[in-house]
């Protein structure tokens, strides 16, 4: 039984020394067109860096902000970043190959409106052609039918981060290859 008590009494004081996230507080709405500051608290047992990732609540989606983030900081600033708006949390990951996993995770919070690239811009152009063959239907009906369809759209899209992608401002190949397929249909 004491042993019991021992072990217990003893993770308490280890969660108490652990890092702690201050802010952003819970059900926060937060613009991110803005600047936004992450708090925490930390004692000298933490580990002295960590990676900074924020989650899509809805589905989970970790989009990682910075990597070797000083403990000892306390705060975080983030400028005008792209994420959709949504339900979210931020989680700091330990970068210890021994230790892996969540160090701390910010309480949920809710960001309003999303920051925007605004730095470099690149051209992004799709081309899509889809052709369908003649076919019969058996009996004494016969059906033919022809189809071409040519598409190319170009459009600039500017971007400052790789999280700018989740803003639906780009979507490189993957957008060309996505758009020809719907064309199809």
């Amino acid at each position: 039984m004491l042993s019991k008590t021992i072990l217990a009494f003893a993770g308490l004081i280890a969660a108490a020394q652990a890092i702690l996230v201050t802010s952003p507080a819970k059900d926060s709405k937060l613009d991110f067109s803005s600047t936004i500051k992450v708090e925490w608290t930390s004692v000298n047992t933490d580990p002295t860096t960590f990676e900074l990732v924020l989650v899509d609540q809805n589905n989970m989606t970790p989009i990682s902000i910075s990597k070797g983030v000083k403990s000892s900081d306390h705060e975080y600033t983030l400028s005008n970043f792209a994420a959709n708006p949504g339900t979210y949390k931020f989680n700091f990951l330990s970068e210890d190959p021994l230790n892996t996993g969540i160090l701390a995770q910010s309480q949920t919070f809710t960001i309003t409106k999303s920051g925007g690239p605004e730095e470099s811009e690149t051209t992004s152009s799709t081309t899509s052609t889809s052709t369908s063959t003649p076919s019969k239907t058996s009996g004494a009906a016969n059906a033919s039918n022809t189809a071409d369809a040519s598409s190319t759209g170009t459009a600039p899209v500017k971007s400052d981060n790789a999280a700018a992608a989740l803003n639906g401002k780009t979507f490189g190949i993957a957008g060309g290859l996505f758009a020809g397929l719907l064309m199809l249909f």
